[in-house]
This record gives structure tokens, C-alpha cells and sequence, in this order.
């Protein structure tokens, strides 16, 4: 089978999960957990992004082998400004 074969379909999923209004602990677990079911070994993780929000500069989430999805905010440096 070819991996577009083995990915597309995660891929369709990750696309249609996403335009909804996802929890995104859930989402990423399981978007792992639909990696690892293909063939490709996930020990972990972590997904990173900015927000436009005046207390966080950025949000994150951990995903380790066999434990839970670990989400927290990252605080601003530039806070009160």
C-alpha cells in the first residue's frame, strides 16, 4: 500500500475535525494515535502555536508514550505592555 493510501484518510479526518470546533487535547491524541496505527512510531509529541491573546504568547501541547496529552499557555514576557 503507498503511504498516500495510508494517509489520506487521516488526513480527510484531520481536515474535517478541525473546520468544527475541536478540543484540541482530543484532536491531538488522536491524530497520534492515527499516526502510530499506520506504521509511522510516535514516542511523542508536541504541537506549538501562537495566540493573539495579551496575557499568553503561545499555547502547547506534550503528548509522551503511553501517558495522557499535556496542554498549558505560555506567558508573555512582554505582559502589561
Amino acid at each position: 500500500m503507498s503511504h498516500e493510501a495510508l494517509i489520506s484518510p487521516i488526513r480527510e479526518w484531520l481536515i474535517d475535525k478541525a473546520l468544527g470546533n475541536p478540543d484540541v487535547v482530543e484532536l491531538f491524541s488522536t491524530l497520534c494515535l492515527k499516526i502510530s496505527s499506520v506504521g509511522i512510531p510516535i514516542t511523542r509529541a508536541r504541537l506549538f502555536w501562537p495566540t493573539l491573546h495579551p496575557l499568553f504568547q503561545a499555547e502547547t501541547g506534550f503528548l509522551g508514550c503511553g501517558s495522557r496529552c499535556i496542554f498549558r499557555a505560555i506567558c508573555s514576557p512582554r505582559r502589561g505592555i
